[in-house]
């Protein structure tokens, strides 16, 4: 596959197809960054971040009530789910995980050995956001660069905080400490602390970060 992408790099760069561009549109600051460094972009291309969004949920104000951390989403390696279960291994703090994917059996295993770790199954997307209604946070531990983490905004929409990994594009989405908690990607250690930081705060401190959820949600990823 990389012998094929780098081949049809080459032959587009020869015809000169990437200068005869007008705009190239990026879903986020990391990924117009690496189109940059690699030339492909033309000095008369413009280039913009647009993000993607999601629709707006019944929410009125920030919610810090919440039993369990959630996952959501493919369970396959790069999206970090190794680190997820190993940092939850042994802990008191609940975790949920919804999706499906090739590591569904290791999830399923370690859900069957640990009583704080439950497998929802593969999920409607009505039931994703009830089980994230009940949630204190969402994890987001991918340890690949993501495009755009749609599961971030929702939750986001719904006033959930968010841990994730501090890679990619996935930091100009989660701020540190402003609408979420960020760590080390492929780092359970750092996962498992940045958790037990959060069960440690104090209600302001969470209120503070929903309410940092709620304003990114409003302010970039509204439909509006």
């Amino acid at each position: 596959i990389t012998f094929w992408l780098a081949m049809s790099n080459y032959i587009h760069r020869k015809m000169g197809t990437w200068s005869i561009i007008d705009t190239m549109i990026f879903l986020g600051q990391h990924s117009r960054t690496l189109f940059e460094q690699t030339g492909i972009i033309a000095p008369k291309t413009a280039s913009v971040v647009k993000p993607n969004f999601t629709g707006a949920k019944a929410l009125g104000e920030a919610v810090t009530k919440g039993l369990y951390f959630i996952y959501v989403g493919r369970l396959t390696e790069e999206k970090g789910i190794r680190t997820l279960l190993n940092a939850f291994e042994g802990q008191k703090a609940l975790l949920k995980i919804a999706g499906d994917g090739p590591l569904k059996n290791l999830v399923a295993q370690a859900a069957a050995d640990g009583s704080n770790i439950e497998y929802l199954g593969q999920l409607s997307p009505g039931d994703i956001e009830q089980a994230m209604r009940g949630a204190k946070a969402l994890i987001f531990p991918s340890e690949w660069f993501e495009t755009f983490g749609m599961v971030i905004i929702e939750a986001f929409s719904l006033g959930k905080p968010v841990i994730a990994s501090r890679l990619g594009n996935i930091p100009s989405t989660v701020n540190d400490n402003m609408n979420g908690l960020l760590f080390q990607p492929g780092n359970a250690d750092s996962l498992k602390k940045v958790i037990n930081q959060f069960d440690k705060m104090q209600e302001t401190e969470k209120t503070k970060l929903s309410s940092g959820a709620i304003e990114t949600y409003r302010k970039y990823f509204s439909p509006e």
